[in-house]
């Protein structure tokens, strides 16, 4: 009976997730205390401890227990995503794995494992499916479920929430539009775009497919959402230089950056190697000025920046820097990028008009310590004036900085403590504020802050 109590209840659970841009109507079943699974009940009272690591500890409570919790044993499993947490549990820290599950009798599903770690031993508290049901898939639902395990209860003192200074609007993106959770968020080109689109990029990468726009409103956050269907490339497929004289574009047949002039000859400005090893390279059109210069970028393995290049139609100069660096923005014939020196990152810019001169520091900016490890967020605002910097302390602690693009002098700053999601991604609205949208983490929510500059600013 016990087996068939629960093959029920998760069958009622169980709707699906697709890939497609279609619509979904979202379960909002929270948990209450008649309606946690028997199951629970042999976890607690066994009160069985482990002394592996997060891994393989998950693997034996899913051999232990997956009989009594799905009616079935499992064959295959793989932990895609985890996170731990010391704010849920005074004294305790709370380690959340998703995983994906292949059974015996031939099902699979995304299970949710909660562990409580203590003294070194983990304790399971909680293993369920999350399947199709979005709020099932949030550290909120996992935190409620955990406060009705008699063992905690009196000790879950944590909550769900993040923490900002004055001047910072938090908005919950997967509460407000919960489609929007079976999307990837396509960061780069909402923030070129000012608004947060969702929906998926191809294998290739060359195109991505829009399923969802979410408008972004300074006073509600998040307006209506706006379903959609429609495939873009990533980047600009042809650019015409020197009064049309040249033209740039990739060549079909070998996937080169090629210029080609009016006799219709060919020059390849930096060959494509496609592969899966550490020698992929694959050029991609960054942004173009005057008529003239074309900066191109280029992607190595696992899709990330490795380089870029500046292209001089008139003198027919290529010129690469093949060390990391990143364009940022090119406005009015000015490239702001990273440079690497002394093995740290800074940010600097060039003059486009002239090339040849050595790139120009932007000063405090490069006191940054994320910024000097690479793992900073920038972006530059639409009148060129300031450049905003995300970047995450060694506490968790998010701030959002704003400098002058010239000087790189401090303009003003805020703060974002994400507990439960990530802030990274920056960008500028028309109105001078920035939004902030969070990186996805496992059982989380997607935010996006909107931070106001000081009044005087």
């Amino acid at each position: 009976m016990k087996k068939i109590a629960s093959f029920l209840l998760f069958a009622l659970l169980f709707t699906g997730m697709f890939s497609s841009c279609t619509s979904e109507e979202q379960n909002s079943t929270e948990p209450t205390q008649e309606t946690v699974e028997e199951y629970r009940s042999e976890i607690i009272d066994e009160n069985a401890a482990l002394t592996s690591e997060q891994e393989n500890a998950g693997i034996e409570w899913l051999k232990k227990y997956s009989d009594s919790a799905f009616g079935t044993g499992v064959y295959q499993e793989k932990l895609t995503d985890s996170f731990s947490t010391d704010r849920l549990i005074d004294g305790m820290e709370v380690c959340l794995g998703l995983w994906d599950v292949s059974f015996l009798d031939g099902s699979e599903g995304k299970i949710i494992i909660t562990e409580v770690v203590s003294n070194g031993e983990r304790r399971l508290s909680d293993m369920y499916k999350a399947n199709g049901a979005i709020n099932l898939m949030t550290v909120d639902y996992a935190y409620s479920r955990l406060r009705l395990d008699s063992r905690y209860a009196s000790v879950c003192t944590g909550t769900v929430s993040n923490g900002c200074t004055e001047g910072v609007k938090e908005f919950n993106i997967t509460d407000s539009a919960p489609q929007t959770a079976k999307y990837e968020l396509l960061v780069n080109e909402s923030i070129k775009e000012g608004k947060i689109l969702y929906g998926s990029y191809s294998d290739d990468r060359k195109t991505y497919q829009v399923c969802l726009t979410v408008p972004i409103s300074e006073t509600r956050g998040i307006g209506s959402v706006v379903t959609q269907n429609n495939t873009f490339d990533r980047e600009k497929s042809v650019v015409y230089l020197m009064n049309k004289t040249y033209k740039v574009m990739h060549n079909e047949e070998t996937g080169d950056l090629v210029t080609v002039n009016r006799k219709y000859e060919e020059k390849v400005l930096c060959e494509n190697t496609d592969s899966e090893g550490d020698d992929r390279l694959i050029p991609e059109i960054f942004d173009q000025y005057d008529d003239q210069v074309l900066v191109f970028t280029m992607r190595g393995k696992a899709d990330k920046v490795i380089g870029y290049g500046i292209y001089d139609a008139e003198t027919q100069e290529v010129t690469k820097y093949e060390n990391g660096d990143t364009p940022i923005a090119l406005y009015n014939g000015i490239l702001y990028h990273t440079y690497i020196e002394n093995g740290e990152t800074k940010i600097g810019y060039t003059d486009l008009q002239f090339p040849q001169n050595t790139v120009k520091a932007l000063g405090e900016i490069n006191s940054l310590d994320s910024l000097k490890k690479g793992n900073a967020e920038i972006s530059l605002s639409g009148d060129g004036k300031k450049i905003a910097v995300a970047e995450k302390d060694a506490d968790g602690v998010t701030h959002i900085k704003v400098f002058s693009s010239d000087e790189g002098s401090l303009l003003w700053e805020r703060t974002v403590i994400g507990y439960f999601c990530e802030p990274k991604y920056v960008g500028f609205l028309d109105s001078g504020s920035l939004f902030v949208l969070c990186d996805k983490k496992p059982l989380c929510d997607e935010y996006m802050f909107i931070v106001s500059p000081p009044e005087d600013k």
